[in-house]
């Protein structure tokens, strides 16, 4: 007899530390520059933001992660 939720577990090969620690210094990079990216962007003295706060939308993008940088590129650029 068969135990419910005994079946086989598929596991995937082991990374090398070398090439995990690869992975995460190349997306650490690419994340820092998005993040200077928007930085940049939002002190442009032409650039409008909702709420007028550029402060507050400089705190979202630096502390948000990935969800402040789409809240301020969907929310906060006003065109």
């Amino acid at each position: 007899m068969i135990a419910l939720g005994s079946a086989p577990r598929a596991t995937l090969p082991a990374l090398p530390p070398a090439l995990v620690a690869l992975l995460a210094i190349v997306f650490l990079v690419v994340y820092l520059r998005l993040v200077m990216y928007f930085i940049e962007d939002l002190y442009q003295p032409e650039r409008r933001v909702a709420g007028g706060d550029k402060a507050v939308w400089l705190v979202i993008i630096v502390f948000g992660s990935v969800i402040g940088i789409l809240a301020y590129l969907l929310i906060g650029r006003e065109n």
